[in-house]
């Protein structure tokens, strides 16, 4: 019985790799072979080397690359290591996002993203600095985060997470935020 969908990975890292390949080889993109592009994102290139992707990088389902402008000029994209570029999200031509930055999901990037940033919103603005991510823009020091591997095969850990020493579900299993409950 599937109980995650990371044990389909022996299917889906394959395919992210035959994606990279078909990207790097038929429009010219330049990705680092340890970032991820979701096989629903939509990339439109203005030609070799116009879209450079970090490693450690991470684009989300939907996600749309933008390197041409309606007349034809072609302004490259790049994009730091370790970042996330939420599902939905648009990133326009002649923008630079810095590396560890998260940008939200449905942002839509106009301007640069300093490193270190999160930015949302459309038109997306920084709505917090100095961030420090991990590999694929995990945000470090959050609870959970620290030493998993989103690709790991059989999450198991997920189990240990949810549940205090007792086994009764904690506040992660819930979707709440990390800070401790105020008391009184």
């Amino acid at each position: 019985m599937l109980r995650s969908l990371d044990q389909l990975d022996f299917i889906r890292l394959p395919l992210y790799a035959l994606r990279r390949w078909w990207l790097q080889r038929r429009h010219g993109i330049v990705i680092h072979p340890s970032s991820r592009i979701s096989l629903q994102a939509k990339i439109l290139s203005g030609g070799p080397g116009c879209i450079l992707i970090g490693r450690d990088t991470m684009i989300a389902f939907k996600t749309l690359l933008v390197a041409r402008e309606g007349k034809g000029f072609v302004r490259p994209i790049i994009i730091g290591d370790r970042c996330l570029i939420g599902g939905g999200a648009m990133i326009l031509p002649g923008v630079t996002i810095g590396d560890g930055c998260v940008v939200g999901a449905g942002a839509v990037v106009a301007d640069d993203v300093p490193p270190g940033c999160i930015a949302v919103g459309n038109p997306a603005r920084v709505v917090r600095r100095g961030i420090e991510t991990a590999r694929f823009g995990r945000l470090q020091g959050v609870v959970g985060n620290e030493g998993r591997d989103p690709l790991a095969i059989g999450d198991r850990a997920r189990d240990r997470r949810c549940s205090n020493e007792e086994g009764e579900p904690s506040a992660l299993a819930f979707g709440s935020p990390v800070d401790p409950p105020l008391e009184g």
